[in-house]
């Protein structure tokens, strides 16, 4: 027991040593987390994640940052020491318990045995009455001291469970993070480190364990020192109490290995002469993320890198570390292995095919692009220093020319392909492998290296068998159908080709993601509605009007959102229970099927772009709800303007993102205007795809077989109207070419947030002037989300500004337009940047609704802006020659013209060797 305590003691000690280092450094991380953010300079391969959080300090004088300490106090998880130490005063307190029954029950039976002596000879019934009373007493007396006994015991067994398990996983990461041998050499080994007053811990107990690994609590996470000194046996003189006051935090510390000197005992470093190292780069992935939020990128990280994992086990390579997006490992050690190079190949194919197989299936989970992504791996075969590089989180590490050249193979080489060194190659032949290879046909100039001859591998490929290369269209075909134009035409397509034969893969991927984004939003309406009473008349959805009157002059000035209600606010973060409504994910699926059937097959305006579109709306949303910087559900209400606190707003956002385009043309409204195209006469020449793209969506939605699917959406007048008027406001926003229209908008925000205004003073004006803000906004949100492209990383800007000049382009060789888009496209770029999209993304951060998203959507827009200037004639060029050498429907997307290897999906379909 003494043992457990010393052990428990010495926990807490190195808990209250972590918190006052914590508190040391306060200022410092303070500084470093209010300055971190996403690097829009990031190149690619390399991952980063936007940290805008920012943290005060009580100490300050501040007075706002008072109540975020508070409240992040009270809201973080606990340590696993401060667990162990609440334990143990839990503990301490029976203990004191158990001592005070003690000592009442020995004045107690003291003083019944002297009554009793005393008054012997009296038998009187008083007497005897006390004698009942004193025997019930210590009766009692001793059953409490049972009972506090017992739980005491309890008590006991639970914190030492605790301290077990705390060493236990500290004993599993530290398995993970190092090679058997490795780890063996480190919990073995001992260093004899003179101190001015040494600690004693029994040898075998429970702090000795959590010594050798020296676990330390960082926030949520356990961090690992294991070049921490274990404690040796007991010095004599030289051991104190561990609860000497006198012992500084420095010296207790030092005493665990934390400020020991590094050149106290010999490294642990080994020379492994026979080694191949392997990096995987995601191809795409700084783009792809900076479309996403932080779940969704480590959603694909974590599937991704797991998945290499179990191969990895399976194959015997030694998993080293992943550093953003790049994946690293070894094989030939700690084992040696003579055949590392092809346990190395044939690792690195079963990645690439895995890889690709994943990312096509995470589409439908993570939007449009993922499927995209693909592997960039190098493979480089020599010497390597391997060891534990020691200090503040210790890791095992791999040094040497080896690396180097193995990274360089790998920022060499191309999206889809395996790319390997001479030295590699060699290996491969002398294992009887040499048609696993083809020759690059060009010397790759890698940096620091020179140019050096490399290799292509394939472990597919049989003796004699010649390999061959296969384009890949990014842009979502549709199989040959005649697609319906109108909600009428709709009409004669049946369910079953709709999900059956109508779309290609992934076309089909789209319509499963936007299902799933839009029955997120519509089960949060239902959830809402479902707990609070709607009031209003009820509409009648048999008998609902199937046409809208001309959505331009429908456009409200401004949208009544709800007030904020207590009662409905409690369920709003009430994640909703999705599998209840699989007849609603049936009707979404067929109506998601029928828009995407009614856009058309044009490079930009697509259903590629709509669902691009509608991934940023939802991005926005996401930001805008899930923020945590705010006390109340009430005072975040305020802040978004009612947005917030109202489904039936996002899930009409997300809807009109989603149709905001169908049946585009691909020409621009000024040319419908002026061929006097039939929907141009239709609308009166204002805003004509816009309203266009507004009355079939609704048209659609409003036919009979989407009744039971209008009924999830609303079910009163109210919702009705207010649904409807979100859906024009945000489709007819994306107008961005009638300078009418524009200079509306414009004098709107105006209104919002910049016109001086009396005071609101009745809570009539307050609402009023919140809907006009709301209103802005959710117009402003889809504004963003339909030239979001711009405001993304470089390749995605360059990708959708190619697809809009083909489409441009295509338009202008079939005499569609007259003007050669090729001659304005470079300096309409900039005046687009400087005249529309600067001051977007300025009224983003100037809202003050999305947080860091708007500090990330301008820095982005102006990057973008200085890339244009320096490389955009030359980018101009490159699309001027890919339009007149290939078709839209025949071109890869890719910008650096690399070609994918074409191999087999089966990851086990290779040669293995016979055992």
């Amino acid at each position: 027991m003494e043992h457990h305590m010393e052990a428990i003691r010495r926990l807490q000690m190195q808990a209250m040593a972590v918190e006052q280092t914590e508190m040391e450094n306060g200022g410092l991380e303070q500084s470093t987390r209010s300055a971190g953010g996403h690097d829009p300079d990031a190149t690619e391969g390399e991952g980063s994640i936007a940290d805008n959080t920012s943290v005060h300090f009580g100490d300050h004088d501040d007075d706002i940052g008072a109540p975020v300490v508070a409240r992040e106090e009270s809201n973080r998880p606990k340590k696993p020491f401060e667990l162990v130490e609440k334990e143990t005063n839990t503990v301490l307190c029976l203990r004191y318990m158990i001592l005070l029954l003690i000592l009442f029950m020995c004045c107690l039976l003291g003083y019944g045995t002297f009554a009793f002596v005393g008054k012997a000879e009296e038998n009187d019934d008083g007497n005897q009455s006390l004698n009942v009373i004193l025997t019930s007493c210590v009766a009692v007396g001793f059953l409490v001291l049972l009972c506090t006994f017992l739980v005491y015991d309890f008590m006991v067994e639970k914190r030492q469970d605790i301290v077990v398990s705390i060493a236990t996983k500290s004993t599993a990461i530290v398995d993970g993070l190092f090679p058997a041998q490795v780890r063996d050499r480190m919990m073995n080994e001992t260093h004899e480190i003179p101190k001015p007053d040494a600690l004693s811990v029994p040898a075998g107990s429970v702090a000795d364990l959590t010594s050798q690994a020296d676990v330390l609590s960082t926030g949520n996470a356990l961090i690992i020192d294991p070049s921490a000194p274990k404690n040796q046996s007991t010095r004599g003189s030289e051991t104190t109490d561990l609860q000497d006051k006198n012992l500084s935090v420095k010296q207790f510390l030092a005493e665990n290995g934390i400020f020991s000197d590094a050149q106290s005992s010999q490294p642990i470093a080994d020379l492994f002469p026979n080694t191949t190292v392997i990096f995987a780069d995601i191809a795409g992935f700084t783009a792809w993320s900076s479309q996403r939020d932080p779940p969704q990128v480590f959603t694909l990280l974590e599937s991704l890198y797991r998945s290499f994992d179990e191969i990895a086990a399976k194959l015997k390579v030694f998993k080293v570390e992943t550093i953003g997006d790049s994946y690293m490992a070894v094989t030939g050690l700690p084992v040696p292995d003579e055949n590392h190079a092809v346990h190395m190949a044939r690792f690195a194919y079963q990645c690439l095919v895995r890889s690709k197989k994943m990312c096509s299936d995470l589409e439908a989970l993570l939007g449009p692009g993922t499927s995209e992504l693909g592997l960039r791996i190098g493979l480089h075969s020599g010497a390597v220093t391997a060891g534990v590089l020691r200090g503040e989180k210790s890791r095992f590490q791999l040094f040497g020319d080896t690396v180097n050249t193995a990274s360089r193979m790998e920022s060499t080489g191309k999206k889809g392909r395996i790319q390997v060194s001479q030295e590699t190659a060699d290996l491969l032949r002398t294992s009887g492998k040499a048609h696993w290879l083809r020759p690059r046909e060009e010397l790759v100039n890698a940096k620091g290296k020179g140019e050096l001859k490399t290799f292509w591998l394939d472990p597919t490929r049989k003796r004699g068998q010649k390999s061959h290369k296969t384009h890949h269209s990014t842009v979502p075909k549709v199989v040959p159908f005649t697609p319906p134009r109108t909600a009428n035409d709709i009409k004669s397509v049946t369910k079953e080709e709709l999900t059956n034969h109508a779309f290609d893969e992934k076309s089909t991927r789209l319509i499963d993601w936007n299902v799933d984004v839009l029955l997120h939003h519509l089960a949060r309406v239902i959830s809402c509605r479902d707990r609070t009473v709607s009031t209003g008349s009820l509409v009648n959805h048999s008998s609902e009007v199937p046409t809208l009157p001309a959505a331009i002059d429908d456009v409200a000035e401004i949208i009544t959102l709800p007030p904020f209600d207590p009662e409905y606010s409690r369920f709003r973060r009430v994640r909703p229970d999705v599998s209840t409504l699989q007849q609603t994910r049936a009707d979404l699926h067929e109506f998601v099927s029928a828009i995407a059937l009614m856009y058309r097959d044009v490079p930009f305006h697509n259903f590629e772009h709509a669902s691009h579109v509608t991934l940023c709306a939802n991005k926005l949303l996401t930001r805008l709800v899930n923020s945590d910087e705010y006390d109340s559900e009430e005072e975040l209400h305020n802040v978004t303007y009612g947005i917030s606190s109202d489904p039936l707003a996002h899930f009409a956002i997300v809807f009109s993102a989603l149709i905001h385009d169908v049946d585009h043309t691909g020409l621009p409204n000024a040319q419908l205007v002026k061929d006097k195209a039939p929907v141009a006469v239709r609308f009166k020449e204002k805003s004509v795809a816009e309203q266009n793209s507004t009355h079939i969506g609704w048209e659609l939605l409003m036919d009979k077989r989407f009744e039971r699917l209008r009924k999830c959406i609303y079910q009163t007048n109210v919702e009705r109207k207010r649904f409807r008027q979100l859906v024009i406001n945000s489709i007819m926003a994306t107008d961005i070419a009638d300078r009418k229209v524009i200079s509306k908008r414009n004098l709107k925000w105006e209104r919002a947030f910049r016109k001086p205004t009396k005071p609101e003073t009745s809570p009539m004006q307050i609402q009023e002037a919140m809907n006009r803000k709301a209103t802005a906004v959710i117009e402003h949100i889809m504004q963003v989300s339909d030239v979001a492209h711009t405001m993304q990383h470089w390749h995605i800007y360059r990708r959708w500004n190619e697809r809009l000049y083909q489409e441009m382009f295509n338009a202008f060789a079939e005499g569609k337009i007259t003007g050669d888009p090729s001659k304005n496209w470079y300096l309409g770029e900039i005046g687009f940047f400087d005249q529309y999209l600067i001051p977007m993304a300025n009224k983003l951060k100037e809202c003050g609704v999305f947080g860091a998203s708007g500090h990330e959507y301008v820095s982005y827009v102006l990057k973008n802006k200085m890339e244009w200037e320096a490389k955009g004639q030359q980018a101009v060029q490159e699309m001027i020659v890919l339009c007149q050498e290939y078709d839209a429907s025949e071109r890869s997307d890719d910008f650096d013209g690399s070609d994918e290897e074409s191999y087999s999906s089966d990851e086990e379909d290779m040669e293995f060797e016979s055992a």
